[in-house]
C-alpha cells in the first residue's frame, strides 16, 4: 500500500486515504482528496482554501502580563478574542470598586497568562485567575492600550447601577463622556442615543425631550456643536464635570424628598410666643393644566434662562406660569410641581427660598391668600439678567 511523509514533522507510513497527520495534526489532504504541499494556501485541484493558514492568521493569543522594576509595577493586556471581548470592562470595573491605588500582593509581582485563541475551553479558568490577581484591593498602577477602555473610569453600566448622575442634563455630560471616548474624539447625537440604550434608561420622552438636554448642556458650555450634522466635542468644563459625577462614591437621590417633621436650624424659626414652627412644607404636584406642547415650552423656556441658583429657578418658573399660564400668584406647590416638569432638582427648602426672594424685593407676598408674585424687580431680573454672563 502506498503511504506518504507529512510535509510538516517528517512522519511517514501515512496512509494515502489521511487528510491529516496523525503526529502532528497538520491537514494532508484537500476535502476533494488532493494532497496538498506544504506551502499550498488553496488546493491546486479545487481550489479551496487551505485552512492550516487560516488557523495561523488568526493565532492569536490573549495576553495579561503583570510585571515590576525599580520603577514601579505595570499591567498590560491584550485581547482578542471573541469569548473575552467584555472582559476589559469587567476588569475595569473591578479595579474601580476596589479603589485603584492600593498595593499589590508581592506574590503578584510577576504573572503572566497566555491564551491561544484556538483554546476557547480555557477562558473560564483564565478569567478565574484574572479575578484572582486583583480580588483583594492589591492594584496599584495599571496601565491599558485596549481601545475606548480606561481603567480609571467605571463602565457605564456600573454609573448606571449606582446612579450617579443628579438629572438629564449631568446623564448628557456622562454620555458625552464616554461616547467620545473620554474626550478624545468627535461624538454624534446617535451615539448619544446609543449610550441611552446600552444603559437602558431610553424612554419616550427622554427621545422627545433629548434636544433640550444637549441644547442644556451647550449652553452651560460642556460640549461643543462643530457643524449642523449633529457632530459635538467635548470641552474642557463638560470633561471636569463628566469626571467628578463617574467618580462619585454615592448615588444622587431619585428626586428630594420632603417633610412636615420639625428640625431647629435653618429649617425652622420661632413664631412671637417662642414656638418653634416648621419652614418646611409637605410638597405636592398640583394639576395646574400644563399640556405637553406648553411643558416643552417651560423646558425650552428654563434651558434659555438657564438658572444657576435655587433663586433664580424660582423665578424663572415663577415667570413663566405667570406670563404663559396666567397664574400669576403661585406658591411652593406650584413651582414644586414646574421643578418636576423640567425635571429639574429640588431645593432642600423651597419655603426658605421664598423668604430669601422676598426679602431681596423680588417677591410679593398677599397677605391675604399667603401665595407671591414677581413684582417689576423680579420680572426685570429674568428679562435682562438671566442668562448671567
Amino acid at each position: 500500500m502506498k503511504t506518504i511523509t507529512c510535509p510538516n514533522c517528517q512522519n511517514s507510513g501515512i496512509s494515502m486515504t489521511s487528510k491529516f497527520c496523525g503526529e502532528c495534526g497538520n491537514r494532508i489532504a484537500c476535502e476533494c482528496g488532493a494532497i496538498l504541499n506544504i506551502k499550498d494556501k488553496f488546493c491546486q485541484s479545487c481550489g479551496k482554501s487551505n485552512k492550516k493558514f487560516e488557523n495561523q492568521k488568526n493565532n492569536h493569543k490573549n495576553r495579561f502580563v503583570f510585571s515590576e522594576d525599580k520603577d514601579g509595577r505595570k499591567m498590560e493586556a491584550e485581547f482578542s478574542d471573541n469569548a473575552t471581548k467584555d472582559l476589559a470592562d469587567t476588569l475595569r470595573d473591578v479595579l474601580v470598586a476596589n479603589q485603584l491605588g492600593s498595593k499589590i500582593n508581592n506574590s503578584l509581582s510577576k504573572k503572566r497568562i497566555e491564551l491561544p485563541e484556538s483554546e476557547p475551553s480555557k477562558v473560564d479558568d483564565w478569567e478565574t485567575e484574572v479575578s484572582e490577581l486583583v480580588a483583594d484591593n492589591e492594584v496599584e498602577s495599571i496601565d491599558s492600550t485596549a481601545e475606548n477602555v480606561d481603567v480609571n473610569y467605571p463602565s457605564i453600566n456600573l454609573v448606571t447601577m449606582r446612579n450617579l448622575p443628579a438629572n438629564e442634563t449631568e446623564w448628557i455630560l456622562v454620555y458625552s463622556f464616554y461616547a467620545s471616548n473620554f474626550g478624545k474624539k468627535i461624538f454624534t447625537r446617535g451615539d448619544i442615543m446609543s449610550c441611552y440604550d446600552k444603559s437602558n434608561r431610553k424612554t419616550s420622552n427622554r427621545v422627545k425631550n433629548l434636544s433640550s438636554y444637549i441644547k442644556r448642556a451647550v449652553q452651560k458650555g460642556a460640549i461643543n456643536p462643530l457643524n449642523n450634522k449633529g457632530e459635538f466635542s467635548l470641552l474642557e468644563e463638560g470633561l471636569q464635570a463628566a469626571e467628578e459625577i463617574v467618580k462619585r462614591s454615592k448615588s444622587s437621590p431619585v428626586k428630594a424628598k420632603s417633610s412636615s417633621k420639625v428640625k431647629e436650624g435653618a429649617d425652622s424659626k420661632k413664631n412671637d410666643s417662642g414656638k418653634r414652627i416648621s419652614l418646611r412644607t409637605k410638597l405636592e404636584v398640583l394639576e395646574l393644566g400644563i399640556g405637553e406642547s406648553q411643558r416643552q415650552k417651560l423646558r425650552e423656556f428654563v434651558i434659555e434662562k438657564l438658572p444657576k441658583s435655587q433663586e433664580d429657578l424660582v423665578l424663572v418658573l415663577g415667570y413663566w406660569l405667570s406670563k404663559e399660564m396666567n397664574i400669576n400668584e403661585f406658591g411652593i406647590n406650584e413651582i414644586y410641581t414646574a421643578v418636576q416638569i423640567v425635571d429639574e432638582k429640588t431645593p432642600r427648602n423651597l419655603g426658605q427660598v421664598f423668604i430669601n426672594l422676598k426679602g431681596s424685593g423680588r417677591l410679593t407676598k398677599n397677605k391675604a391668600s399667603k401665595k407671591y408674585s414677581l413684582n417689576h424687580v423680579g420680572d426685570d431680573f429674568v428679562k435682562f439678567k438671566l442668562p448671567k454672563s
